[in-house]
C-alpha cells in the first residue's frame, strides 16, 4: 500500500492575498483564529504588512497630540509676551505722567522744606539773612512792618518772635508787600528752584483759597519767567483761580489752555474747577 502523496505549499497570488487581507479587515478574525489559519495555509505566505496596520492608528494619535501640544506652548509664549509687552508700555506711559507731574508739582513740598530752615536761620540773627518766601511774605514781614504801626493795646508780642541780631543794616529795610523771592542768577539750577518756589507759593495761595495772591504770584513768573520750564503750570493756575473767582470768561480761558497743552496732567483739575459753580455767585 502506497502513502498518498502530499503536495508541498504553494504561494498565494497576489489576488488571494489581497482578499485575505480584505477580509480579515472587514471580519476582524481574532488573532488565535488567524494564526491557526496562517499555519494552515502558511507562514511565508502571509503578507507583511497585514498585522502591523492596527498599530498605525495611536501612532497617528501620538503625532496629533504632539502637534496640539506645540501649538498649545506656542501659543502661550505669544501671550506671555504680549502680556510683557503691554505691561512695560503701560508702566513706561505711568512713569512718564508721574515725571511730568513732579516736575510740575512736586515742589510745593520741596519749597516748604526750604523755607523752614530758611525761617530757623532768620530767627537766629545775623547779616545774611535771606528774605522770605513768597507764601510767607505777610506773616514773616509783620516784625519789620510793626514800627510803622501803632501797637493795639493789650496785644502781646511773643518774645520767640524778637530777633537778637545787630542793628538792621540797609539790607534789612522793610519788605515790600509785592511777591519777593531771590534775584536769578546765571546757574540754571538756582534759576529753576526760584521758578519753583514761585509756583509752589501759587498752588499753596489756591489751597488756601487766596486767589488773588495765586494770580499776583503768576504774574511775578510771567513777567521773570516768561518762555520758563513751569509756564504750563503757570497757566494752569491762572486758569483755576480765575474760574474759582468767577471770572466770566472762564470757559474760554478752559478752551485756550487744552489748545495750547493738550495732554497736560493738569487738564483735569483745570476742568474740574471751571466745570464746579463759583462760591462768589
Amino acid at each position: 500500500m502506497t502513502e498518498p502523496r502530499v503536495r508541498p505549499p504553494q504561494p498565494l497570488s497576489p489576488q488571494l492575498r489581497e482578499l485575505l487581507a480584505d477580509y480579515r479587515r472587514a471580519e476582524e478574525i481574532p488573532a488565535e483564529v488567524e494564526d491557526r489559519i496562517w499555519s494552515v495555509v502558511g507562514a511565508e505566505e502571509a503578507p507583511v504588512a497585514a498585522r502591523p496596520r492596527r498599530a498605525a492608528v495611536p501612532r497617528r494619535a501620538d503625532r496629533r497630540v504632539l502637534g496640539w501640544a506645540v501649538f498649545g506652548v506656542a501659543a502661550a509664549a505669544v501671550l506671555v509676551i504680549a502680556w510683557q509687552q503691554g505691561g512695560l508700555r503701560a508702566e513706561r506711559r505711568r512713569l512718564e505722567a508721574t515725571s511730568d507731574a513732579a516736575v510740575m508739582q512736586g515742589g510745593v513740598d520741596e519749597v516748604e522744606g526750604a523755607a523752614r530752615p530758611r525761617a530757623t536761620s532768620r530767627s537766629k540773627g545775623g547779616a545774611s539773612v535771606a528774605p522770605p518766601a513768597a507764601g510767607s511774605a505777610e506773616a514773616e514781614g509783620s516784625p519789620a512792618g510793626s514800627t510803622a504801626e501803632p501797637a493795639e493795646p493789650g496785644a502781646r508780642v511773643p518774645s520767640g518772635s524778637r530777633v537778637s541780631s545787630g542793628p538792621l543794616g540797609p539790607s534789612a529795610s522793610t519788605p515790600s508787600p509785592s511777591v519777593h523771592v531771590d534775584e536769578p542768577s546765571d546757574e540754571p539750577s538756582s534759576t529753576l528752584a526760584i521758578e519753583r518756589e514761585l509756583v509752589a507759593s501759587a498752588w499753596r495761595s489756591l489751597a488756601q483759597g487766596d486767589e488773588a495772591a495765586a494770580l499776583a504770584t503768576t504774574a511775578e513768573h510771567r513777567r521773570r519767567f516768561e518762555h520758563g520750564l513751569l509756564a504750563p503750570e503757570r497757566e494752569a493756575i491762572e486758569v483755576i483761580a480765575r474760574c474759582r473767582r468767577g471770572d466770566a470768561d472762564r470757559s474760554s480761558r478752559a478752551a485756550t489752555f487744552h489748545r495750547a497743552h493738550p495732554g497736560s496732567p493738569l487738564a483735569e483739575r483745570v476742568d474740574e474747577a471751571c466745570a464746579a459753580p463759583s462760591p462768589r455767585k
